[in-house]
């Protein structure tokens, strides 16, 4: 597997308006950026003479010392980092039911892709899950493009509900009525991702208003892991607005930190890593080509 090796003062994930913002932002204070993007709707916004752009690009790992994880089709994408900006957006919430594996169930997001992206109505006949502005948004979106919702369904209520069909879904049965259908849609809203952050082991509290967990931050936005941010619709910033201004905000805290770390530094860093493998910390770690044999095959 061929791997890419990038050096950068920071990495951010998600170039969706928090990360864009925060890279044009860092850009603008002298920053050597290196962003991350899963999707290839990269915003221009996010562009500048210190920002490498890795677009189609899945982060799948974020390890101490901090160094990124990510993947671009077979191949491996790497980035030894001094900080983190975690802006990796939100994602839909789902239910299980019996037969929601079956191909043909699908998210809000996903059909909004297919249909916005590529043109393509996946089906005919829709059964939305959900309740409030994305159901609506569904309905609108599929009868706008001559499909028909044959079905709207709470999100209890599709706990009862068993998907039925050979090769995907054919109909929806609930209760005593049965439902012809192509599509299965979830809308009913969203949580934020954390898998990464989760993966940095960084501190969480449930917020009751909307009700999940949140990730902790401080004033500057930096989470309970130094050199790791989180912005964004991740945090519950759904506002394009304030998602832009918490990028901002964070590009501006992570070079007033850098500044601060590189006047206290070790003037011997090897040392420092050397003394702190001794003593049994994993704070820091090896350099990613060298520490997996995967990545050099």
């Amino acid at each position: 597997m061929a791997a890419t090796v990038n050096e950068s003062a920071v990495a951010i994930v998600g170039l969706g308006p928090a990360g864009a913002a925060a890279a044009a932002e860092a850009d603008r204070l002298g920053l050597n950026v290196v962003g991350f993007e899963q999707f290839d709707l990269v915003p221009t916004s996010a562009s500048g003479p210190s920002v490498q752009i890795h677009e189609d690009t899945t982060v799948w790992g974020i390890y101490p010392g901090w160094i990124v994880a990510a993947s671009r089709g077979y191949e491996a994408v790497v980035c030894n980092t001094r900080a983190v900006i975690l802006a990796c957006g939100a994602t839909d919430k789902v239910f299980p039911f019996t037969g929601y594996t079956l191909p043909g169930v699908m998210t809000l997001r996903g059909l909004r892709r297919l249909v916005e992206r590529w043109r393509l109505l996946p089906g005919q006949r829709f059964v939305v899950v959900g309740e409030g502005s994305d159901s609506v948004l569904a309905t609108n979106l599929i009868e706008t493009h001559q499909g028909t919702v044959v079905a709207s369904v709470s999100e209890i209520a599709c706990h009862q509900m068993v998907a039925e069909g050979l090769n995907g879904v054919e109909r929806v049965v609930l209760g005593h009525r049965t439902y012809g259908c192509d599509v299965i849609v979830f809308a009913a809203g969203s949580q934020p991702d954390h898998m990464l952050v989760g993966m940095a082991e960084c501190a969480f509290q449930f917020d009751e208003q909307s009700d999940c967990w949140m990730v902790v931050r401080d004033a500057g936005l930096m989470t309970s892991q130094p050199g790791v941010w989180a912005v964004g619709e991740m945090c519950g910033s759904v506002d394009v607005a304030a998602a832009e201004a918490e990028g901002r905000t964070a590009a501006r805290a992570v070079a007033s930190w850098l500044s601060s770390a590189r006047s206290t530094e070790p003037a011997d860093l090897s040392a420092a890593t050397q003394d702190a493998g001794a003593s049994g910390s994993s704070r820091y770690s090896q350099p990613w080509s060298s520490a997996s044999p995967m990545l050099n095959s």
